[in-house]
């Protein structure tokens, strides 16, 4: 693709307008990929407002939006390249500016399969990181805590997890082209839910007395996996809404110590997925939302998480074990466990009773002041 007359503008997410013309453009991009889950334009708006976030962890937003014509051969015999069409939104970053302002993070990262456009975005994202007294860039970030972190770059054959990120298979050249450097990777793998499995000692495994984010939210906890937008407290109110909405008791385990229901050492919750676990069809829509009104079959991950004074030395095995023979008896069929950081030594040992059936790969990235 070739880019004519290419420019930037900047973009304000407080502004429904702009929101409107950044999530035009991600379900264009998006339409036609059969592992995309559908958002509707109203959907995608509603994680990019910037009310959605909790108060004090945004000290300013900003962003850009890319316009230009598309170049294309109109007559193959000669070659001749032609600009086609009207102006077109070819691609958006959203910024913020964390307290106390050291560290900026971009999100909303969508473009067209065109390296020039991508490093606009990014340098015109570094040159206002730098204005704004930032000496670091970091992202792609969820929108204001809505989600997981990450750009994905291996597992483009599956539909993603619920509130996983998922990108086209061209972003991450592109990025890595436009000098930011690989800051983390994490991974998200497939455990299939079995009914029988291994057995570990300690069974006072039972429900949660509380809601897990009220537990999650008060404390030191060691995270082992699970959604990044809840290792940070607060819980931002986006992420809050999603996981109450889908909240069920049943899909919530604590490790308890005895009968002290105070004495928690650990606590997996899971979050059932409404969406199936194949592509969609070539029907669309239609059959994506037909197959979205069935009963959910997999599960994910919200949280797995340690007291930091447990004395079990098997509490996560115990905890996953009881949670996929639990979910299994409860219907689902999988549970994508993530995200984690790629190569963690204490998730493999965790992992190594139960096969894993699929595995996605994301990566953070970053660029700072030499």
């Amino acid at each position: 693709m070739t880019v004519h007359n290419l420019r930037l503008r900047s973009l304000d997410f407080t502004r429904r307008g702009d929101r409107t013309a950044a999530a035009q453009l991600h379900v264009r991009l998006y339409r036609d990929d059969p592992y995309w889950r559908p958002l509707s334009v109203r959907t995608y708006c509603h994680t990019l407002d910037p009310r959605h976030a909790d108060l004090g962890t945004v000290a300013a937003v900003g962003g850009f939006l890319a316009e230009g014509f598309i170049r294309q051969p109109m007559n193959r015999s000669y070659g001749v390249p032609v600009v086609v069409g009207s102006e077109l939104s070819l691609g958006t970053i959203g910024l913020i500016l964390a307290p106390p302002g050291r560290v900026a993070r971009f999100f909303a990262l969508e473009f067209y399969n065109d390296r020039t456009v991508c490093t606009r975005l990014l340098e015109a994202a570094w040159e206002w990181t730098t204005e704004q007294g930032a000496g670091r860039l970091q992202g792609p970030v969820a929108p204001f805590g809505s989600g997981d972190e990450g750009l994905l770059v291996d597992g483009f054959d599956q539909v993603p997890a619920l509130l996983a990120p998922y990108h086209l298979p061209y972003y991450a050249e592109w990025v890595e082209a436009a000098a930011m450097t690989v800051r983390m990777e994490l991974e998200m793998v497939r455990l299939l839910c079995r009914p029988t499995g291994p057995r570990f000692p300690a069974p006072e495994v039972r429900p949660l007395s509380s809601p897990p984010w009220q537990l999650l939210a008060g404390g030191e906890w060691q995270w082992l996996a699970g959604l990044q937008g809840l290792v940070r407290p607060p819980i931002a109110p986006a992420l809050l809404a999603t996981c109450t909405r889908l909240y069920r008791p049943d899909l919530a385990w604590g490790l308890y110590a005895g009968t002290d229901e105070r004495r928690l050492a650990g606590l997996i919750w899971l979050l059932p997925d409404p969406y199936p676990l194949h592509r969609r069809s070539r029907l669309g829509w239609p059959s994506a939302r037909l197959a979205g009104s069935r009963p959910p079959r997999r599960t994910r991950l919200a949280a797995l998480a340690l007291a930091p004074d447990s004395r079990w030395e098997d509490a996560g095995p115990i905890l996953v074990a009881a949670a996929l023979q639990d979910a299994a008896e409860a219907g689902f069929e999988a549970i994508e466990f993530g995200l984690y950081p790629a190569g963690d030594p204490a998730v493999a040992a965790l992992l190594a009773p139960w096969p894993t059936t699929a595995r996605r790969r994301y990566r953070l990235y970053e660029r700072r002041e030499h």
